[in-house]
């Protein structure tokens, strides 16, 4: 399979001249600017969508006799708490303050059954688990997340902190992607 020409070949072909240095690094941070604004679009929408589901006012929940599993998350690494009904997962909870508890032990990696499950639901079938109850061969125990309110008074917040580094990366491109034109558009004139 043959391959196409690279972006400095098309570039030097626009130009019809080999590339110096600060050709150089305007083309690449001008691909690393578009590509880091289009995947940051997304991710603003997502977050934006997110953010507009949350309740003026977070609903305490309980439930009982229910099946909990930890797992990872989806779109990231970071592994989320979900609690199970009839096969179907019905609440979705971060492990932010229960994490030495529940989420770094590997007996709750599989599907385990709690007695009492207490949440703050922030938005549909989503929010931070504040209490866990089981029972283990051990005994009974009891898990409670003392950062639960804190979570919610904080979740905008946290929503937004990820998209930061893909508008700094966004940033930082087009400011180099722009001094290097305008090095390059200088250099030119200059000849």
């Amino acid at each position: 399979m043959e391959k196409g020409p690279s972006i400095f070949d098309r570039e030097s072909t626009k130009l019809g001249r080999p590339l110096n240095v600060i050709d150089k690094v305007r083309v690449v941070s001008k691909y690393t600017f578009i590509s880091s604004l289009l995947v940051l679009i997304p991710f603003l929408l997502f977050d934006y969508w997110d953010i507009g589901r949350l309740y003026d006012n977070p609903e305490d929940k309980v439930f009982e006799n229910i099946k909990f599993e930890v797992k990872r998350a989806p779109k990231g690494s970071e592994a989320r708490v979900g609690l199970y009904s009839n096969g179907a997962q019905i609440f979705s909870s971060s492990c932010y303050g229960i994490e030495a508890d529940v989420c770094n032990k590997k007996d709750f990696w599989k599907p385990s059954l709690a007695k009492v499950v207490r949440v703050i639901e922030i938005s549909p079938n989503k929010g931070i688990i504040k209490s866990v109850a089981v029972s283990t061969p051990s005994g009974d125990h009891v898990f409670t997340n003392s950062e639960a309110d804190n979570y919610v008074k904080n979740y905008s917040k946290r929503t937004y902190r990820k998209d930061w580094i893909l508008l700094l990366i966004s940033a930082v491109a087009g400011i180099i992607f722009f001094a290097s034109s305008l090095l390059s558009h200088t250099n030119r004139k200059g000849k």
